[in-house]
């Protein structure tokens, strides 16, 4: 034990030992040990091991024991030329060759030129059999499918343990797996040729040279093998060989690499047969990098598929001709099936293009596939039109697009080619028009789609004012079933649309004459297969306008529905509704037959104004005869009807009724007086091509009411005037309204709207009154074949006068009668009338006449009056020579009329006057006769007093010019007989101052007489005693004027002395008086009266 060092020790210090040298005897045994160890016992082992490897490692052993274990591990033939053992611990094994299975199409499948295989040397020592390294030179691999694709190299080697299957138990999870007998840590194979099968796998002539494989455990992982190595091939940049796994488990993973391989003719004379059909339907080239996966787990493959990455490639399509360029993507090939999943890439006509889908493999024959090809961003242009099919051109052509669409294919079946089972055409704005009926289309989205059999479109597009789309299907198969429903909104109906009907509809687009805006509609559909086509055209006017060619009276903001209904061959018109100005217009239902051009068109206008348009869309012979009835300043509207008619290929019917709803005034031309309608309805049928008056009546509320029937048309008398002649019959009748009050014939709109010489006559007649009755005139006129116009009028009219006069000269009032007229125009003659009053009653002058009812009275005008014939004369008196005379030589204005015979107070009444109303210079005459008229009845009427009394009878004539004031001129006389004349206030005056005082019994003037002249207006009894008066007391003459507007200037004298000579003068001269003023109201002057006066 050690001390502390501060302590001295006190043992003493140890001696120092010799060295004590071996004794001999020790020395002789250590060198006999060394001579054992160094020389005997490696002579021993050497000795051995010697005899071990002659009898263990001998050619013949080594080949059997190779054979052996080659036995335990390929399951097909094998052949070994010889194995050999190089010092020191070197296996040759030369010309193995190992066999192809049954049914290969080469007899070997691997052969190995050398194999060597170094052992371990410690193992060797241990007893253990472990190999360092395996190379092999010189060899030659065999790749080929069999029948089920697998590759026959994989199926040779048999694994000398089975795999465990299914789960562990717990007691075997710790069992430590005991390693191979061949469990190799490094493998070198060195100028390795690799063959491929040209009808399974590739056609490589010259093979592939590997010229360096390397195979050994992992650095890191003792149980983990990698592989790795090169080849070389002049058409492609590299290939390399990579893998790795646990042998001792099955597991392992191979992946075979190439870069840059050319897509060319050349690969693909080295593709299988059966591969290349998928070739020749797609053409491909360019580049691709190409990567084999072999992956393997518990002995299993897992996966066997081969990644050819395609870049800068192309695929070139048959049919089409299509070039798929700058291609790029992954395409997978398995023994199952050839994939592209992921899509595809490349340009096709600048568009993207996409491809991606499966082709199952049945023993590299293409089976069952599933492709699909899309592009996006293609433009029609003429490069995509060459390269469609026929059917593609002919679509083309008839739909014209132009603009930007995508497009998809899919194919998809048992069997290759694939059956293509969906075709998608994406259109985006694309611009077009339909051959047959080319309207251009803008800015059209949406798709088409095909499937087997079935054809869908879902478009839309057009200009944002004029939206349109289309949807639809079709059965594929002739006669299947279909639907197309085709939308426009807001359409422009002008040029395009006619130029787009084409020649099969664009007449009825001129019939039409359409302008504007419209919704469109197309239909087609057939419910089943076989069922006929049911092809609609749905027009639905928005703001639009139509004129029909047959009746161009344009209807405008025409709303409603038009239906071209292709499969009925009928067009149907349903709801129209629209106006023309103020005028509302409908159409409610109607339709046109295409096929044979029958129809049935109602146009209904409520409140329907004439205007110009509607007058010209008539025929021009009903145009100028509603022109005859000035309609278009009448003013009023009319509840309308006009139907266009057609059947079994007839001429087209027009009908048109018109009912008035507001106040229209007419006017005949030939009858001009206008009169303002309330009511009634006006017909034209074309057929008859006759304009129809119904029942038309004036305002019921006031006087007088004029109701008016009757028809224009042609001219159908049995002798027409002309080829387009026209016929006016219309009646009128005119009715007393709630004043009852009739039409006042000096109306100075009746009389001014007359035809001339009626007119002429009314206003140098001066005709006065009211009048009811009917008249019916019938009007033909038209043209000769001279070119003149030529006109044939007759009027028949009957009614009632009363309030009537007349004043051409001579004046006539409280004119009543029931009249007759009957009168016209003719061919070369001037306007005649001839007619009769009856029950005349008529104040002349106070002098009211009466005509019994059995009587008539007759009048003319341009005709000869009864009483101027030859029979005529013969039965009256009147007129005498002094008016006949007198009467003008041309008569065609000559108006003649009788006054009597008629009854005056008791009395009789006859006369006979004529006018004559010629332009230049119209003169008139007549003579009046009264008989036995007795004052006392018409006391009160003519004098106002109703104690007048006697009996009168005079007899006068007159002439004068017609119009001309103070004309008249003629003579006459009276004759009172038996009468009570004091009351008179003319006779009183004359009777009160020369006999004031006398007896008033006897101043009754009994009698009178007179004789008289007439002119400047006034009857004048020129010399005393032309006027004479008769009393008890004796006579009083007279003389001087009795004027026609009623005023006086008469010296009157009384006869005295019973008319003693000289004296009887002096004094009747003495008592002469003047009476002076009106008739009614005289004044009386006695003076002297101054000579002249006398």
């Amino acid at each position: 034990m050690s001390t502390p060092p501060e302590m001295d020790s006190t043992e003493p210090a140890p001696l120092p030992k010799g060295v004590s040298k071996p004794t001999r005897t020790r020395q002789l045994a250590r060198r006999r040990h060394r001579t054992i160890l160094f020389l005997i016992l490696p002579l021993c082992l050497a000795g051995v091991v010697f005899w071990v490897a002659e009898r263990v490692l001998s050619p013949e052993q080594l080949y059997l024991r190779t054979q052996t274990l080659l036995e335990d591990r390929i399951t097909t033939g094998f052949g070994i030329g010889n194995v050999q053992w190089q010092w020191p611990a070197t296996i040759l094994v030369n010309d193995l060759v190992i066999y192809s299975p049954a049914g290969s199409r080469f007899p070997e499948l691997i052969r190995i030129g050398q194999l060597d295989l170094d052992l371990s040397l410690m193992g060797m020592v241990k007893g253990d059999f472990e190999i360092d390294r395996v190379e092999l030179d010189g060899s030659t691999i065999v790749l080929e499918r069999d029948d089920f694709g697998d590759l026959t190299l994989l199926s040779f080697f048999r694994s000398s343990t089975a795999p465990m299957q299914g789960p562990l138990t717990f007691e075997q999870s710790q069992i430590t797996p005991t390693e191979s007998a061949l469990n190799p840590p490094e493998f070198a194979i060195t100028n390795l040729e690799l063959q491929t099968c040209p009808e399974t796998v590739a056609h490589s002539p010259g093979g592939l040279d590997i010229s360096q494989l390397r195979f050994e455990v992992s650095a890191e992982d003792p149980e983990l093998w990698v592989m790795d190595g090169v080849a070389f091939d002049s058409s492609v940049k590299s290939i390399r060989l990579d893998g790795g796994g646990r042998l001792a488990l099955g597991d392992f993973e191979l992946v075979f690499e190439v870069d840059e391989l050319t897509l060319n003719e050349e690969l693909r004379l080295r593709m299988p047969p059966a591969l290349r059909q998928i070739w020749d339907r797609y053409n491909p080239s360019g580049i691709a990098s190409l990567r084999h996966e072999l992956f393997f787990r518990d002995a299993q493959e897992i996966r066997n598929s081969m990644t050819v990455n395609i870049s800068q490639g192309n695929l070139q399509l048959a049919e089409p001709a299509v070039t798929l360029e700058s291609l790029s993507g992954d395409l997978t090939l398995t023994p199952e099936a050839i994939s592209f999943r992921n899509p595809l890439t490349g340009k096709v006509f600048g568009a993207d293009a996409r491809l991606e889908g499966e082709i199952k493999l049945d023993t590299l024959q293409p089976g069952a596939s599933e492709l699909k090809a899309s592009l996006k961003g293609l433009s029609f242009e003429p490069q995509i039109y060459e390269i469609l099919p026929q059917a593609g051109k002919d679509a083309w052509e008839t739909y014209n697009p132009s603009g930007k669409f995508d497009f998809s294919i899919s194919a998809a079946g048992e069997e290759f080619p694939p059956t293509i089972n969906q075709i998608s055409l994406t259109l985006n704005k694309v611009d077009g028009n339909y051959a047959p009926y080319p309207y251009p289309l803008r800015d059209i989205s949406g798709e088409i789609r095909y499937t087997p059999n079935l054809l869908e479109i879902d478009l839309a597009g057009g200009l944002p004012e004029t939206p349109v789309r289309a949807r639809g299907s079709f059965e594929m198969v002739r006669q299947g079933a279909r639907y197309l429903l085709i939308e426009g909104m807001g359409i422009p109906v002008d040029d395009r649309v006619r130029t787009a009907l084409g020649d099969r509809f664009s007449p009825f687009y001129d019939d039409y004459n359409p302008s504007g805006v419209s919704d469109l509609a197309i239909t087609m559909e057939r419910l089943k297969l076989g069922d006929p086509l049911e092809l609609k055209v749905i027009i639905k006017p928005n703001r639009a306008s139509l004129s029909h060619k047959a009746f161009p009276y344009r209807i405008n903001d025409v709303r409603g529905e038009i239906v071209f209904d292709i499969g009925a061959k009928k067009m149907l018109l349903r709801g129209l509704t629209g106006m023309h100005g103020v005028s509302p217009v409908d159409l409610k239902a109607g339709y046109v037959d295409l096929a044979n051009g029958d129809m049935e068109l109602p146009f209904e206008s409520s409140r329907l104004v004439p205007d110009e348009e509607l007058l010209a869309a008539l025929p021009d012979d009903v145009e100028a005869r509603l022109r005859a009835l000035d309609i278009l300043n009448g003013g009023g509207a009319l509840d309308t009807v006009v139907e266009l008619y057609r059947k079994d290929a007839a001429d087209l019917s027009v009908y048109v009724r018109s009912r008035v709803v507001e106040p229209l005034q007419l006017r005949y031309d030939a009858l001009p007086y206008p009169l303002v309608f309330h009511g009634g309805q006006v017909v034209f049928s074309s057929t008859e091509k006759r304009v129809r008056l119904d029942e038309l009546y004036t305002d019921p509320t006031t006087s007088p009411v004029i109701r008016v029937s009757g028809e224009i048309g042609p001219d159908d008398s049995e002798v027409p005037l002309g080829e387009d002649a026209s016929l006016l019959a219309i009646k009128l009748l005119v009715e007393e309204g709630p004043d009852k009050k009739g039409l006042p014939l000096n109306d100075e709109k009746f009389v001014s709207n007359l035809p001339a010489d009626p007119k002429a006559f009314f206003q140098r007649m001066n005709i006065a009154g009211e009048a009811t009755g009917t008249l019916d005139i019938l009007h033909r006129f038209g043209v000769n074949a001279s070119g003149e116009n030529i006109q044939v009028v007759q009027y028949d009219a009957q009614g009632k006068l009363k309030n009537g006069g007349l004043d051409f000269g001579i004046n006539a009032d409280q004119l009543s009668a029931d009249f007759e007229l009957h009168g016209g125009i003719e061919p070369g003659s001037g306007h005649t009338f001839y007619g009769q009053l009856r029950n005349l009653e008529l104040d002349f002058n106070n002098f009211l006449a009466t005509v019994p009812e059995s009587r008539t009275l007759d009048f003319s005008y341009g005709k000869t009056h009864p009483r101027l014939t030859d029979g005529g004369a013969d039965s009256f008196e009147l007129p005498t020579s002094w008016v006949l005379e007198k009467l003008p030589e041309d008569r065609s204005r000559l108006f003649q009329a009788e006054i009597g015979p008629a009854s005056i107070y008791g009395g009789t009444l006859d006369g006979f006057f004529f006018v004559d109303l010629n332009d230049q210079a119209g003169t008139y005459a007549g003579e009046i006769r009264v008989d036995g008229l007795k004052l006392e009845e018409g006391s009160s009427n003519l004098f106002g007093r109703p104690d007048i009394a006697g009996t009168t009878g005079i007899d006068t004539r007159f002439a004068g010019n017609v119009g001309e004031g103070g004309s008249t001129f003629g003579d006459g006389s009276f004759q009172i007989r038996n009468g009570n004349l004091a009351r008179i206030p003319l006779i009183a005056g004359a009777l009160i101052n020369p006999f004031e005082g006398l007896n008033r019994r006897n101043n009754k003037i009994k009698e009178a007489d007179g004789i008289f002249t007439i002119a400047n207006s006034a009857f004048e009894f020129k010399g005393m005693g032309s006027l004479k008066l008769d009393s008890p007391t004796g006579e009083i003459f007279g003389k001087g004027k009795f004027n026609f507007d009623r005023t006086i200037d008469l010296v009157f004298e009384p006869q005295t002395l019973g008319g003693t000579p000289l004296i009887s003068d002096i004094a009747n001269r003495l008592l002469r008086f003047r009476v002076m003023g009106t008739v009614d109201d005289p004044e009386i002057t006695v003076r002297k009266v101054k000579q002249q006066e006398l």
